[in-house]
């Protein structure tokens, strides 16, 4: 079997076995709290500027990930 995704980045569709995302947040601290609750029952799935869903079709379940982001997102402050 091979996976097929409908759409990379944003404006999915119920017909993708990949939910991938591109967020170009320019910091590791933003990327963490918009993505922090993914998972949670409930909780949303961020969008970034773009539609994450094609209009008239919802999240099918599929796995979620984060394809395309700033290099700078992936590292967060220390707090100091």
């Amino acid at each position: 079997m091979r996976l097929a995704i409908d759409n990379e980045g944003w404006e999915h569709t119920d017909a993708t076995d990949l939910f991938a995302i591109h967020d170009y947040v320019s910091d590791g601290d933003g990327l963490y709290e918009r993505y922090k609750r993914l998972g949670e029952p409930g909780a949303p799935i961020p969008t970034a500027g773009m539609p994450v869903f094609a209009p008239g079709f919802r999240y099918n379940g599929t796995p979620i990930c984060l394809s395309e982001h700033s290099p700078t997102s992936s590292r967060r402050s220390t707090g100091s």
